[in-house]
């Protein structure tokens, strides 16, 4: 697979929350978490949100390709969590 992976920052009365993700790289953890083996390219950084969405899908098996480590920041979308 190919696609995006970023940090989403969700900003509360009580401090903001980080969860790594991204449509598509969302969706190559649920194909390995099926059982599909699953490579995915995207673009991220070796920074600690890098890490992070690193981490997470290799924790559910996707083998993020090598070339993936491309930027010198990773993307980050930061909304505000009105609901409370």
């Amino acid at each position: 697979m190919v696609g995006e992976a970023l940090t989403d920052i969700i900003r509360t009365p009580s401090g903001e929350r980080e969860h790594p993700g991204g449509s598509p790289a969302n969706v190559a953890l649920g194909l390995a978490r099926l059982g599909v083996q699953t490579s995915f390219l995207t673009a991220i950084a070796p920074d600690p949100r890098g890490q992070a969405i690193a981490a997470k899908l290799a924790a559910s098996g996707v083998v993020l390709l090598p070339e993936s480590w491309s930027l010198p920041r990773t993307s980050t979308a930061r909304c505000r969590d009105r609901t409370r």
